[in-house]
């Protein structure tokens, strides 16, 4: 008697368990420590369409590092950065470019080794990116006066959905993340700051990216998520971040490397035409010095003193216990303080005068450039006060940042 294709699975599904279990159980793992990874694409680790394919350039090299406890994490009010300062004197400096990624599919962590072609890879993903962001229209923001004080008076304002900013335009391009805010820099790719992806043990928390969730009101006890909720795929940090625990112990000088590129998964139902995101770019003193910054973030409404959760004495004077996942921008420019690392022509850390506290992690500072669109030169990172003064700090971009980004992505 012949046997169905159904059956004929059933009894080889049979054998092989019958086979695992006379081995001691289910086939262990194999440990790839060590080894370098055939094909990135094919493991997920490079994107389908990345550039260098077609212009002939070896992918970025992919060495396995072993697996990173990865944790699945809840939805939190804020998450906030308090760095230790002074810096540490023992703090390793590492080149920029050189990377780690974390791929959650797998758990493991890959050191990435860029090829020395990889500035004409992230050139062609640049101009890819920045030719398709110009089909998008851009919308006004409201503005209003604010009362809290913060550094002088809180001059930021709800920029919600139900304050009546609507949920398309290149707002739609910031979102929030466990406690912080991020920014899309492609349709599947988003920016936000490197401690906001790791818990206080170190351990990398997969997470999911909400564009342009709003709980400006408590009608319904639930927050509007127009655009679906984004999982997290790939995180990538700049080595020197992990390899200096910044991860497990944030200090001062973590701050000039706070910074994570995250590949998502779009939700595809709710995310359906979706088509905002911010372009990178980083520009000198001199420039940044001409430009109207602005920042916008998901400020929380909370704090964390001595492990018990306080009212934020910083939150918007509109901000409730509980319902800290609403967007919130500061009217005014944002004044540009001194270079944390006066020596160096491209400080990778910046101070500026906009108003934060924490959730604002992760958000972006830019600009919008002539032609409506908007131009992100770095992450706000951190807020620390001392006395009446607070100083707030923004992980600057540099040539070096966006040549990682643009060529991962």
């Amino acid at each position: 008697m012949k046997h169905s294709e159904l059956e004929l699975r059933s009894v080889l599904s049979i054998l092989a368990f019958t086979a695992s279990t006379a081995l001691g159980g289910c086939a262990a793992e194999e440990d790839t420590t060590g080894q370098i990874v055939a094909d990135p694409i094919a493991a997920g680790l490079l994107s389908a369409d990345w550039p260098g394919t077609k212009m002939g350039i070896a992918p970025p090299v992919f060495l396995d590092e072993g697996k990173m406890k990865i944790v699945e994490v809840e939805k939190r009010d804020v998450r906030p950065a308090t760095p230790t300062f002074p810096a540490e004197p023992d703090f390793e400096d590492v080149p920029e470019n050189e990377v780690t990624l974390i791929h959650t599919a797998t758990g493991r962590s890959y050191s990435v080794t860029l090829p020395e072609k990889i500035g004409e890879v992230a050139k062609a993903r640049a101009a890819e990116l920045a030719r398709k962001v110009m089909e998008r229209p851009t919308l006004p923001e409201p503005t209003s006066a604010g009362t809290k004080k913060v550094i002088g008076d809180d001059t930021r304002v709800r920029l919600g959905i139900t304050d009546g900013v609507a949920k398309e335009g290149w707002l739609a391009a910031l979102g929030y993340r466990d406690g912080c805010t991020g920014v899309l820099i492609s349709p599947t790719a988003y920016l936000t700051a490197a401690h906001c992806v790791f818990n206080k043990q170190g351990e990398l928390e997969k997470s999911v990216f909400q564009p342009r969730e709003d709980w400006s009101t408590t009608e319904g006890n639930l927050p509007l998520s127009p655009w679906g909720f984004w999982s997290d795929l790939d995180v990538i940090v700049p080595k020197a971040y992990t390899k200096n625990n910044c991860n497990g112990h944030f200090t001062a000088s973590c701050i000039q490397y706070d910074i994570a590129l995250v590949k998502v998964e779009r939700d595809q139902f709710a995310s359906e035409g979706h088509r905002w995101w911010f372009t990178p770019a980083y520009e000198t003193r001199e420039e940044l010095q001409t430009r109207q910054l602005k920042n916008r973030g998901y400020a929380g409404c909370t704090a964390e003193k001595n492990g018990v959760r306080i009212d934020d004495p910083d939150a918007p004077s509109d901000c409730w216990s509980g319902h800290g996942t609403t967007l919130w921008g500061d009217q005014q420019s944002c004044p540009l303080g001194n270079d944390a690392y006066l020596d160096d022509p491209w400080s990778p850390e910046v101070y500026h005068g906009c108003d934060t506290n924490g959730g604002h992690s992760g958000s972006p500072m830019f600009y919008y450039r002539a032609d409506g669109a908007p131009i992100v030169v770095g992450l706000h990172s951190s807020g620390e006060r001392s006395g009446s003064e607070a100083i707030n700090s923004f992980k600057r971009f540099s040539a070096n940042t966006l040549l990682w980004i643009n060529g991962l992505l």
